[in-house]
C-alpha cells in the first residue's frame, strides 16, 4: 500500500468516529420498576443493589435514616422471573451487598453487624464478622476477591484508627490485618476498596485525592497515584480488564489504565452527588449513582438519569446482561395498572445496550485469504475467572507443515526452595503459584508472565503438566502478551479444558473483547507427564501441540497485534489440584 492510500484511510476512520460522536445523543431511560408485594406502604431508600451471577435473582437493601423518616431495615432478594421476594431479612443496617460466585450465598455488610454471609434459599446464616462500637461514628467498605475465597474490609473508627484486614470469606478469620495512619485531620480515609478482576491487587480510593493499590498478600501498599490532590474521591469501580474508574468530589470520573499507571480519561459530569459507580458489561459505559450512564471513551453522557430519582445517593448494578438497576427513594405510594393496587417500589431497571463501534475495523489481510471475524461486544457476568463471555467466530484455518516442537529451551525448571514463585514471573503471590518440591503448584492461578524477555514475531512456549485437576476450568498458555504484567494490553491464549477434552484459540484486545478464533480442537486429552505447548507465527497461524505432536492450527490474524512479538505465560483458573514443570519457550526460526 502507498503512503498516501494509508493516509486516506487514517484520514477517513477519523472523519468517521468524528461523524459518530458528533451525532450521538443521550439515550432516554425506559425504566421499569421492581416491587415488593410483601410492603405495598413501604416508604423507604434502597440504598444498596446487587445483582446474583447469572442475573435471576436481585438483592436490595434499605437503610435508615431518622432525619428523613425512612425506617426500614431490610434486606430482601427478588426473584426476577416471577417478581416475588424469596428471602427477607428484617433488622440490618447495611451498607453493602455482596453475591457470592455461586450465587448461593448473600454477604450483608452492616454498619453495626459486621458482616454477615445467609444461604438465599434456606435463610441460614453461614457466618459473620462482629461490627465495631456503634456509639463512635464510623464507615466501612468491603469487597469479595474474585474466586470468593477472601474478602476485604476496611473500618474506619473516628478515634483515628482504620482498620484494614483479609479475612477467609468461610470462616470470616483474619489471614492480614493493618493499622492504616489515615485520620479525620489527615482527610485521607479509605471510601472504596476493591479486588481487581484477577484478584491479583487491592485499590482504594481516599480523601485525599489519592489512589493507592495494595498487595493482597501482606497489605503493603505498591502504589499510590495521585488523582486530584487535595480533592475526595468517594468510590470507585474495575472494568472487567482491569482498568479502574473513580469519582470525587472535583465532579470528574477519572479512568485509569492500571497497568502503565496512567490516566486515560476524565469525564468531567456536572456538579452531582453519589456514592456509587460501574462499569458496563461491555467494559466502556460507565453508570454513576443515579442512573446516568457515560461513554468512558468519547466522555459524552449517553443514557439520561432515571426519572424522578430522589436526589439523596442512589445505588446501581449492573446485570449480567447490561440491565441497570438503580435504588431510589421512594415517598408515599406509586399506582400501577391493571388493579391500581398500590405497590412500593424498590428500584427502577433500565436496559442499556452496548455501545456501537465508533471506527471501522481493517483486518489484514494473510498470504491467504481469511474471512475476517466477526465478533460481538461481550457480556461479562461476575464469576471468579475472567468475567467476558466469549464469542465463537468461524475462522478459516491452515494447518502448515512444522518444524520438530520444541525448539527452544525450559525458561524455568522451578528446581527451588518452596515458597513464592519469584520476581521473574508477574505473579509472585504464593496463593495464586508456589514452588512445592521442585514443581509449580497452581494455588488460585490467574494470568502470569514470564517478565525477563519480550520474544520476536515467531515464539512458542511450552510446560510439562505433572498432575491435572480434572475439574479445571482453564489450562492455558499464553502468547505475544503485550505487557510483562498483564494481559489486558493484549494477548493470544492457548486454552485447555479436560472436563471437554479440547483446546480453543482465543485472542484478547480492549477494542474486540476476548474472541475465539476457529473452531474448537477437539478430542485432546492430557495426562500427567505430557508436555503442552504452542507457537504463533508472525503470520498469525497459531500451532498448538502435545507432546511435539502437532494437534491443529488457527489463524488469528484478525487480532491486530499477530504480527509483534511479545511475551509467554500461563494462566490456570479452578486448578488448585494441577502440577506443572519445566516451563519453556522462546524465539523459533
Amino acid at each position: 500500500m502507498q503512503p498516501r492510500k494509508i493516509h486516506t484511510i487514517v484520514l477517513i476512520i477519523t472523519l468517521t468516529g468524528l461523524l459518530w460522536l458528533l451525532t450521538m445523543e443521550v439515550r432516554p431511560m425506559n425504566a421499569q420498576a421492581v416491587i415488593d408485594p410483601e410492603n405495598p406502604d413501604m416508604d423507604t431508600l434502597i440504598d444498596a443493589v446487587a445483582w446474583s451471577p447469572d442475573g435471576g435473582l436481585l438483592a436490595l437493601g434499605s437503610g435508615v435514616y431518622p432525619g428523613e423518616g425512612i425506617e426500614d431495615y431490610r434486606v430482601r432478594v427478588v426473584n426476577m422471573a416471577t417478581q416475588q421476594v424469596i428471602f427477607t431479612l428484617p433488622l440490618i443496617d447495611r451498607v453493602q451487598l455482596i453475591w457470592s460466585p455461586s450465587g448461593e450465598d448473600l454477604y450483608i455488610a452492616s454498619v453495626e453487624d459486621g458482616i454477615q454471609r445467609y444461604r438465599v434459599a434456606t435463610g441460614v446464616l453461614q457466618g459473620a464478622l462482629a461490627g465495631r462500637d456503634a456509639s463512635l461514628w464510623y464507615d466501612m467498605t468491603v469487597s469479595l476477591s474474585p474466586d470468593g475465597s477472601r474478602i476485604a474490609a476496611i473500618f474506619k473508627l473516628t478515634g483515628g484508627n482504620t482498620e484494614f484486614t483479609i479475612y477467609d470469606a468461610q470462616s470470616f478469620q483474619a489471614i492480614v490485618s493493618v493499622d492504616l495512619p489515615f485520620t479525620t485531620q489527615d482527610k485521607n480515609w479509605p471510601t472504596w476498596v476493591g479486588y481487581s478482576p484477577d484478584g491479583s491487587r487491592l485499590a482504594t480510593t481516599g480523601w485525599d485525592g489519592m489512589v493507592r493499590l495494595w498487595d493482597v498478600n501482606t497489605l503493603s501498599q505498591v502504589a499510590a497515584l495521585s488523582n486530584s490532590p487535595g480533592i475526595w474521591l468517594e468510590t470507585g469501580d474495575w472494568s472487567a480488564d482491569g482498568r479502574l474508574a473513580v469519582w470525587g468530589d472535583d465532579y470528574y470520573i477519572t479512568v485509569w489504565n492500571i497497568s502503565i499507571q496512567q490516566i486515560t480519561n476524565r469525564i468531567y459530569l456536572g456538579i452531582s452527588y453519589f456514592y456509587s459507580l460501574r462499569w458496563h458489561p461491555d467494559g466502556r459505559q460507565i453508570a454513576t449513582g443515579k442512573g446516568a450512564v457515560w461513554d468512558s471513551v468519547s466522555g459524552q453522557q449517553v443514557e439520561a438519569s432515571i426519572p424522578d430519582a430522589s436526589s439523596l445517593p442512589s445505588s446501581i448494578d449492573w446485570s449480567p446482561s447490561g440491565v441497570l438497576a438503580v435504588g431510589q427513594s421512594v415517598e408515599g405510594r406509586l399506582t400501577l395498572p391493571p388493579n391500581d393496587n398500590p405497590l412500593g417500589i424498590l428500584a427502577s431497571l433500565v436496559t442499556v445496550p452496548p455501545l456501537p463501534t465508533p471506527t471501522p475495523t481493517i483486518t489484514p489481510t494473510s498470504t491467504a485469504t481469511a474471512t475476517p471475524t466477526a465478533t460481538r461486544t461481550p457480556t461479562i457476568s461476575p464469576t471468579p475467572s475472567r468475567t467476558p463471555t466469549r464469542t465463537p467466530t468461524a475462522t478459516p484455518t491452515r494447518t502448515p507443515t512444522p518444524a520438530p516442537f520444541p525448539v527452544t529451551g525450559v525458561l524455568d525448571n522451578f528446581n527451588r526452595a518452596n515458597g513464592p514463585l519469584g520476581s521473574n514471573w508477574s505473579t509472585t503471590s504464593s496463593t495464586r503459584y508456589a514452588i512445592a518440591s521442585n514443581r509449580l503448584d497452581i494455588g488460585i492461578g490467574g494470568s502470569n508472565l514470564w517478565k525477563p524477555t519480550a520474544f520476536g514475531t515467531n515464539q512458542e512456549a511450552y510446560y510439562t503438566l505433572t498432575a491435572i485437576d480434572g475439574g479445571s476450568t482453564e489450562i492455558d498458555l499464553l502468547l505475544k502478551a503485550q505487557s510483562n504484567t498483564t494481559y489486558s494490553s493484549g494477548v493470544i491464549e492457548v486454552w485447555y479444558t479436560p472436563a471437554a477434552n479440547k483446546v480453543q484459540v482465543w485472542t484478547y484486545v480492549a477494542s474486540q473483547g476476548w474472541v475465539l478464533r476457529g473452531t474448537d480442537i477437539t478430542g485432546v486429552t492430557f495426562a500427567a507427564g505430557d508436555r503442552f505447548g504452542a507457537r504463533a507465527r508472525a503470520n498469525g497461524m497459531v500451532e498448538v501441540y502435545k507432546n511435539g505432536t502437532l494437534l491443529g492450527s488457527r489463524d488469528v490474524t484478525a487480532w491486530p497485534y499477530y504480527a509483534n512479538g511479545g511475551y509467554i505465560g500461563m494462566w490456570f483458573i479452578n486448578s488448585n489440584n494441577s502440577l506443572v514443570d519445566d516451563f519453556g519457550g522462546g524465539n523459533v526460526p
